[in-house]
């Protein structure tokens, strides 16, 4: 859930997590450059998350985006008005509990092993 502004760490966090549910009103960026930094996070997932050429617009830029811009490369999945932020989140999460727990774990573990977070063992 974001309600406000998720830049560096905080937007690299984003990238993984299962679902992310931000008010209309939050915004993203990868500022490190500004500081001298790289977003390591970012580097090593985020290309496979929304692709090399947003990645690369958004840290070798340092800029904000709106939470319309950070759906629109995948890292936001749901954006509400700031008032029905926690109740859509809380929605989301009933959705998820409300299904079995070893077909989510055996579902995130099978797609984290397809992209290459975890090894096949």
């Amino acid at each position: 859930m974001v309600n406000g502004l998720a830049y560096g760490g905080g937007c690299e966090m984003l990238l993984c997590t299962d679902v992310n549910i931000a008010s209309n009103k939050s915004t993203f960026a990868l500022p490190e450059i500004k500081l001298g930094l790289i977003p390591p996070v970012a580097l090593s997932i985020g290309y496979d998350l929304f692709g090399i050429k947003k990645l690369k617009r958004m840290a070798l830029t340092g800029e904000a985006i709106d939470a319309y811009q950070a759906q629109d490369i995948g890292i936001v999945d749901y954006i509400v008005d700031e008032n029905n932020l926690k109740s859509k989140t809380l929605e989301i999460i009933s959705m998820i509990l409300a299904n079995a727990p070893n077909s989510i774990k055996s579902l995130k573990r099978l797609l984290y092993q397809r992209i290459g977070y975890i090894s096949n063992k």
